[in-house]
């Protein structure tokens, strides 16, 4: 019996490995663990296997990792140009035979499942295939309440990782933003993120099925959950991106925010689980100084220093165009004859557009506030800076509300 391991690591992968080759071998069989997955079965090499013993296996669950390694290789890649268009599975094949395997184990997520479904097939009954689920995605369809292995160690350090990052956040006043695994899944950045109290989670489960979902949509969101904190007077957080919104991203997207973007063998973005909060930054949010966060943090400092001196400046002026935060061209406009400092009283909508005339600055405000936060037309984000900029002009409150237990 041959055992292998497919996919990319999760805990629990030695511990299968141990438990599959004690049994085999008290049934009476023989077991070689076949190293780095299909690599070198797909190369026709029969050189890199190791005979198991239980004396090889009898500690090693409590070691991370996995003592076969692992790999993303797929052998049900075809090659339409080559004679044998199905050369990978025919050498795989060939190779555990020559091995003697009469019955094979693979360890693996939906990719390396679907690798030993195929083997299976094409062998015609030669070989017998049993399939381990092993994902930290979870995204393999068991019965109701059953994650996969791995998947609750995963959740619980990535509760760990985030819990820090939100004490980071306060401390900093800035915003994180963290991808989690899970290919097309959000279970792991769901988990994560309620275990966590998380800021903020966006997974791909969350918009039309059927639709791409546009990188702006996505940095359209994150911007307007920074700006409704700072209008709250808590401007940082943690958010929280599942892969699978990369996945859903379309092409000329990728494309156009990053040309050299890698895929691997399944079709997966390479092995850089950063390419998503990549992607963001290119689009005008950094992922990971957070520019937006200390942008706003400066903008409201800025204002309130100002007011001191009888007037407001423009500067780090937020202007949402769909693109992130863009700070205006012209910063010496000096805008005292128009906003009278440190009102009494919040401003109304009606005071702030008549003290719009002679200020540019006042212009965009204006134009914003006179639309609803609801109406179509209007996207959020500039209905929020339109609720930050009033905000910045009263007093420097943060309205009173009722925060989550989870929230910090």
């Amino acid at each position: 019996m041959g055992i292998l391991c497919g996919g990319g690591p999760a805990p629990g992968i030695n511990s299968v490995i141990s438990a599959a080759t004690i049994e085999a071998i008290n049934s009476g069989w023989e077991v070689v663990g076949i190293m780095d997955g299909f690599q070198h079965l797909i190369e026709g090499s029969i050189q890199h296997v190791q005979p198991l013993a239980i004396t090889d296996v009898s500690r090693i669950h409590v070691l991370g990792g996995s003592i076969l390694f692992t790999s993303r290789a797929n052998p049900t890649i075809r090659e339409g140009s080559a004679s044998d268009p199905d050369w990978r599975m025919h050498n795989c094949l060939k190779a555990l035979g020559d091995l003697g395997i009469g019955a094979l184990v693979t360890i693996g997520g939906d990719d390396t499942a679907y690798s030993a479904e195929r083997l299976a097939e094409t062998a015609g009954g030669s070989i017998r295939v049993a399939h381990v689920p092993k994902t930290i995605d979870d995204d393999l369809p068991l019965p109701g309440g059953v994650p996969t292995f791995g998947f609750e160690t995963a959740r619980s350090f990535g509760v760990d990782i985030v819990n820090n990052l939100m004490t980071d956040a306060i401390t900093t006043k800035r915003w994180y933003f963290v991808v989690a695994m899970g290919r097309s899944a959000g279970h792991l950045a769901v988990g994560i993120g309620k275990a966590a109290g998380a800021t903020l989670s966006v997974i791909a489960e969350e918009f039309p099925k059927d639709e791409p979902i546009r990188l702006e949509h996505l940095t359209d969101i994150l911007e307007t959950t920074m700006l409704k904190r700072v209008a709250h007077g808590r401007p940082f957080g943690v958010a929280i991106m599942s892969e699978g919104l990369a996945l859903r991203f379309p092409e000329d997207d990728l494309m156009k925010a990053m040309p050299e973007i890698e895929r691997d063998e399944h079709g997966g973005m390479g092995g850089d689980r950063t390419t998503e909060a990549r992607l963001v930054g290119a689009r005008g949010l950094d992922g990971g100084c957070n520019r937006l966060g200390a942008c706003c943090e400066a903008w409201i400092d800025d204002l309130v220093e100002d007011q001191k001196d009888g007037r407001i400046a423009e500067r780090h002026d937020l202007r949402l165009c769909g693109r992130g935060p863009r700070r205006l061209a012209d910063r010496s406009h000096d805008v005292r004859t128009a906003m009278p400092a440190a009102p009494s009283a919040p401003r109304t909508a009606a005071a702030v557009s008549t003290a719009a005339a002679s200020s540019p600055w006042m212009q965009i405000v204006s134009a914003a506030i006179s639309n609803r936060p609801d109406a179509v037309s209007t996207p959020p984000s500039r209905a929020i800076a339109t609720a930050c900029a009033a905000a910045a002009c009263g007093p420097r409150t943060a309205p009173s509300r009722r925060r989550s237990r989870s929230e910090p």
